[in-house]
């Protein structure tokens, strides 16, 4: 069996609901990260992590937008938790 190269790392992908960001995330979780699916499409985020719990572990889907402010203001309140362990 091959070695999982991104076991315990934590990818964020802007743009993950749909297309290239989408592959990049199905790719990124079976390769043993966890992902948070940020997309401006929130119900196309949420189905993109739902695939992506179902066929390789853990995912969190999170609306973004296109704002000036501060990631870190954005994503305020998250369950953070849900990519835990």
């Amino acid at each position: 069996m091959t070695p999982k190269r991104l076991k315990d790392k934590v990818a964020i992908v802007t743009g993950g609901a749909q297309g290239i960001g989408r592959a990049y995330c199905l790719n990124m979780a079976l390769e043993g990260a966890k992902i948070v699916v940020a997309d401006v499409n929130l119900e196309a985020a949420k189905k993109t992590a739902t695939e992506i719990q179902k066929k390789a572990g853990k995912s969190l889907p999170l609306r973004q937008t296109c704002q000036t402010s501060p990631a870190p203001r954005l994503w305020q309140g998250k369950r953070w938790s849900a990519l835990a362990g």
